[in-house]
C-alpha cells in the first residue's frame, strides 16, 4: 500500500479510566473522512504533534508493513442520560434486589470505608497500608430490618473512628452538632444519617454500574444493554425506561 496521509484538527481529548485509553476525536475534510471510514477504520494509528502548520495535530498513515496509521473520525456517543433520570424517579435504585445483584454487603462496607467520613470528609491515616480509612458506621432504622443484635444491610456510611465512636456513645444529634451540623432534634438527625446513607449506597451502585458495563457515566449505557443485564438478573425495569 502507498503512503498516504490526512490531517485534522483535535476537537476533544478524554481521558477514559475504565478503558485505560485516552479518547482523541478529529475532524478532517469531507474527503479525507470518507477515505478514512473505507479504508483505515478501526486500525491502529500514529497521532503527531505539528504535523502541518497551523493544526495541533497531524495524523498520518504510512507503509503497510509499517501498519496503518490513520486516526479515524469518531461520532459523538448518544446521551442517554434522560432514561436514567426517569430509572432514579421511578425508585429503580431502592431495590434491595438491584443492591444485591450488583455486590454483597461486605463489598458495600468495603467500599464505605475507603470513602472519607459524611461529617467531616477526611478520614483515619492507617499507617500499615499508607492511605486515610473510615469505619462503617450502621444507620439503624427499624424500617430497614433492624433490630436487637441484628445490623441492616446496605445501611451504613463512613465515619472516622471518634466520629463512629460518638455516634455509639451519645447519639446522633450529639455527634452532628459537635461537628457544627445545625441539627436541633433528634428527627432531623436520623433524617441525615438515612439521607447520607441513602447517597453512600445510590453512588457505589454507580461505581459498580461503571466497572460492569466500562463507562464513566450512566448517560454513556445504551437502554437495551442495560435492560438485558436487568433481565439477567431478574430485576423489573419501569416502563417508561423501555420507552
Amino acid at each position: 500500500m502507498a503512503n498516504q496521509a490526512a490531517y485534522g484538527r483535535v476537537v476533544q481529548v478524554k481521558d477514559v479510566p475504565s478503558q485505560q485509553v485516552t479518547r482523541i476525536i478529529v475532524e478532517l475534510p469531507i474527503e479525507s473522512h470518507v477515505r478514512a471510514t473505507q479504508v483505515f477504520y478501526g486500525q491502529d494509528v500514529l497521532v503527531v504533534r505539528g504535523a502541518v502548520p497551523n493544526q495541533p495535530y497531524g495524523v498520518h498513515q504510512g507503509d503497510e508493513e509499517q501498519g496503518n496509521e490513520l486516526l479515524p473520525s469518531e461520532s459523538p456517543k448518544e446521551d442517554y442520560g434522560h432514561c436514567y433520570q426517569a430509572l432514579y424517579k421511578a425508585g429503580f435504585f431502592n431495590n434491595p434486589n438491584v443492591w444485591a445483584a450488583l455486590g454483597s454487603d461486605a463489598e458495600y462496607q468495603d467500599w464505605c470505608r475507603r470513602q472519607p467520613s459524611v461529617i467531616t470528609g477526611s478520614g483515619d491515616w492507617v499507617d500499615g497500608i499508607g492511605e486515610m480509612r473510615c469505619e462503617y458506621a450502621h444507620v439503624r432504622r427499624a424500617g430497614n430490618g433492624s433490630g436487637t443484635g441484628i445490623k441492616p444491610e446496605y445501611w451504613g456510611v463512613p465515619l472516622r473512628h471518634a466520629e463512629h465512636a460518638m455516634q455509639h456513645q451519645n447519639g446522633e444529634i450529639a455527634v452532628l452538632k459537635h461537628h457544627g451540623k445545625s441539627i436541633e432534634t433528634e428527627q432531623a438527625a436520623r433524617e441525615w444519617f438515612e439521607k447520607k446513607a441513602a447517597q453512600m449506597r445510590t453512588e457505589w451502585l454507580k461505581s459498580r454500574l461503571y466497572e460492569w458495563f466500562g463507562v464513566d457515566s450512566l448517560k454513556d449505557i445504551p437502554p437495551s444493554d442495560f435492560a438485558a443485564w436487568a433481565d439477567k438478573h431478574y430485576l423489573p425495569i419501569p416502563a417508561v425506561f423501555r420507552s
